[in-house]
């Protein structure tokens, strides 16, 4: 039977605030040599926005730490050393931490997001230091770092395990490579940048309110609207000709600013490229 203790953070990690640069001041940012990381507050892609080689006259973090991207309070484990942009915090374990024991704690400080989400940014600093967590602990009452490291494997075990009989179900745990497949691999794409208003024409669409389309059912053209759910659409009905846009664009929400693809017929409200 697993034995549980309640802990304040701020008696097992300390939260600090990181210098942040802009992306300007990157050296050769993205390649694939690069030794540090760039996050940002974005949620996405574990936080790194890019990577960088390392930048003069800027401290960069220390491994085996935490970021807090202060815009969704999202807690992510740098396993590198790593610079920040603005508003990141950075929480340092005041125990040695390891790659399974970091799983364990980021899984915990998730639940924590909603929380930092209902303070102000100026109290998450003492909110993070305050808040208790259960953690395993020994019959010592020490933390059970040991037990942590082993319900992490038995975990990964798990999924490995699930995903092996997932390709056997499926036929694909014994294929090699084609020629073709192994030229795909290889081949490394040239990128260069290009103006949106070269490659597309940017134009309003019909702007069409939804008192207008209140009674109108049961159709199979999409009414669209500034919204970021369901691709943007909000029903299907029946319209005049005159008020439907074309299909095969990129409709850009005015207010969400979210981008959708249409290949068929569609009714925005706001506008599309």
């Amino acid at each position: 039977m697993v034995k549980y203790k309640e802990f304040k953070l701020g008696d097992l990690f300390e939260i600090q605030k990181v210098k942040g640069i802009n992306k300007s001041k990157l050296v050769n940012p993205n390649i694939s040599t690069n030794e540090y990381d760039y996050v940002t507050r974005t949620s996405l892609n574990n936080g790194i926005e890019s990577t960088t080689d390392f930048v003069c006259d800027v401290p960069y973090n220390e491994p085996n730490t935490f970021s807090l991207g202060l815009l969704q309070m999202t807690f992510f484990y740098r396993e590198r050393s790593w610079y920040a942009g603005q508003f990141v915090r950075k929480i340092i374990p005041k125990f040695k931490l390891n790659t399974k024991i970091a799983l364990y704690f980021n899984t915990i400080f998730s639940r924590l997001s909603k929380v930092l989400l209902s303070v102000l940014v100026r109290h998450v600093d003492n909110v993070f230091r305050d808040s208790k967590v259960r953690l395993p602990v020994t019959d010592a009452d020490e933390i059970d770092f040991n037990y942590m490291e082993q319900y992490i494997a038995e975990l990964e075990q798990q999924r490995l395990a699930e995903l092996d009989s997932y390709l056997k179900a499926t036929g694909l745990n014994d294929y090699g490579l084609t020629d073709e497949d192994k030229k795909i691999l290889a081949y490394k794409p040239i990128f260069q940048e290009f103006k949106i208003v070269d490659l597309f024409n940017v134009v309003n669409t019909h702007s069409i309110l939804k008192s207008q389309v209140a009674n109108l059912e049961n159709g199979n053209v999409p009414y669209l609207t500034a919204a970021e759910g369901n691709n943007a659409v909000l029903k299907y009905i029946n319209c005049p000709k005159e008020w439907i846009d074309e299909g095969n664009c990129v409709f850009i929400g005015g207010k969400t600013m979210v981008a959708v693809s249409y290949t068929h017929l569609t009714l925005p409200t706001k506008r599309a490229v």
